[in-house]
């Protein structure tokens, strides 16, 4: 602990011992301490050192100590520094400082500031809880069963929420970002009641306030198997089904067609033959009966 001393000179002190140093002892004896608070130099922000002033009022005689506890332990008097001061009245007033950089746990902590005095009745002590401004720190929940290095399995047609919680201070705004989202979802909890294939891929859950931005992902692999695969699924698989068939219908019908040129030209051959074997059976008597003559 450092004390700063010289702001009450050598002389001052030589003077008053001289002049008034058995007066003020008969006078004024032992004087507690008219107050005592803590006081924040500034906002406490993570990373960033602060000061925290602990001033202790118009106290007697001036050998006091100040004692600093940071979350229930004991600050290292290499932290605090002191001064002392002398009133009008011949009290005394201290100063003390601790100094240090805050984290994210000590947001709402209580740091106590004691003051003591080996001729006071009793210790003076005040506290404060300090507020630290901190950016986002992002965690994603979901109700899969398991997720393995940031990636989670789902089956077609199951139900799936994903959960973003953001802690920080102020408290920040999230948001998601994925494969199946049209621009962002700005809600902490992705709900989607149905999950098919076209979800599967990369969500972000982003989250962010005036001390920073951070986001986290999480990979969603979707399982689809004959019994649990959409309408749409179905629609296609019938089509891809239909595809053959058509096919093998188109090459049965020109088949039959080739057959039924076929049928018609030898048709029309026979009726040719016909004719002719007809048309020489009736020259053929006609002949005979001109040889007769």
């Amino acid at each position: 602990m450092v004390r700063d001393q010289d702001t009450v000179s050598k002389q001052k002190w030589s003077a008053l011992l001289l002049m008034y140093g058995g007066w003020l002892t008969g006078i004024l004896g032992v004087a507690q301490p008219s107050s005592i608070e803590i006081q924040q130099s500034s906002f406490l922000v993570f990373g960033h050192k602060v000061t925290l002033n602990c001033r202790v009022s118009r106290f007697y005689p001036w050998n006091a100590s100040v004692l600093w506890f940071h979350r229930g332990t004991p600050v290292s008097p290499g932290s605090i520094t002191e001064n002392i001061t002398m009133n009008d009245d011949g009290t005394f007033s201290l100063l003390s400082q601790y100094k240090f950089s805050p984290t994210v746990k000590d947001n709402n902590a209580e740091c106590v500031c004691q003051a003591s005095h080996p001729a006071w009745t009793e210790t003076k002590r005040t506290s404060i809880a300090v507020s630290v401004r901190y950016g986002p720190i992002v965690n994603v929940t979901s109700n899969l069963e398991a997720v393995t290095n940031g990636s989670g399995r789902v089956t077609c047609g199951s139900t799936l929420n994903l959960m973003c919680a953001a802690d920080g201070n102020p408290k920040p705004m999230t948001h998601w970002l994925g494969e199946s989202i049209e621009g962002a979802h700005y809600e902490e909890t992705l709900h989607i009641p149905a999950v098919q294939r076209e979800h599967e891929g990369l969500y972000w859950c982003v989250a962010k306030n005036m001390y920073g931005e951070q986001n986290t992902s999480i990979t969603l692999l979707v399982s689809c198997s004959d019994g649990n695969i959409n309408t749409d699924g179905n629609k296609t698989v019938c089509g891809l089904a239909l595809i053959p068939f058509a096919w093998v219908t188109g090459i049965v019908i020109c088949l039959l067609k080739k057959g039924r040129r076929k049928n018609s030209a030898l048709a029309g051959q026979a009726t040719v033959v016909y004719a002719e074997v007809k048309n020489q059976e009736e020259v053929l008597p006609a002949a005979e009966s001109r040889v007769r003559q």
